[in-house]
């Protein structure tokens, strides 16, 4: 492994080996959380840690140009968390303290929880209502660390929950429409 563009290639190859072992039925149970919460008129509230959080910030914002009533956790701009709201968190071990104690806090009030993660063995996992499990334990041979692993696979999975929804919702017919349907709620004042 000589080049950086040998090298990316290479990590794309180990997503896809990561992605391939998704479970579709863990990916359809967050997917029909997500429409419950568009039926009832609920938001959605994600939250993370690290990097971790910058990527689940995009799929806020993706949720958001969608249609959710959607908000990252610890912003300043973020509501009250309610009865019946979702809380979508990502942590790669399943085991950061903030992500636990914001997951508490949500279940105390009485929403509902999916946790993104590379392990369905932590207290996080076991207490999530929805679990998706990345696998990054399928890459391969050790390009980059678990953590970068974890991260590009999420940023993937949540784009593509993105689009799933945009179908499910009737938002477009055809990936050729997503384009022009995300203009009309993307942001202007760049």
């Amino acid at each position: 492994m000589d080049g950086i563009k040998e090298r990316a290639l290479d990590v794309a190859d180990s997503l896809k080996k990561i992605l391939d072992g998704l479970s579709e039925t863990e990916a359809e149970e967050m997917l029909q959380e997500l429409l419950r919460v568009k039926r009832e008129g609920k938001k959605v509230f994600v939250a993370a840690a690290g990097r971790t959080n910058l990527i689940m910030r995009t799929f806020a914002m993706r949720l958001m140009q969608i249609g959710f009533s959607s908000y990252v956790v610890f912003d300043t701009n973020t509501p009250a968390f309610e009865t019946g709201d979702l809380l979508i968190a990502a942590s790669g071990s399943g085991a950061t303290e903030t992500v636990a104690v914001i997951v508490r806090q949500a279940q105390k009030i009485g929403g509902r929880f999916v946790l993104i993660s590379k392990t369905n063995d932590s207290a996080l996992a076991r207490s999530a209502d929805v679990l998706v499990r990345i696998p990054t334990s399928l890459a391969g041979r050790k390009l980059q660390t678990k953590g970068s692993e974890f991260e590009q696979s999420l940023f993937l999975f949540c784009d593509t929950m993105g689009v799933a929804l945009m179908k499910r919702l009737g938002c477009i017919e055809d990936i050729s429409e997503i384009d022009g349907f995300i203009r009309i709620r993307h942001a202007n004042l760049q």
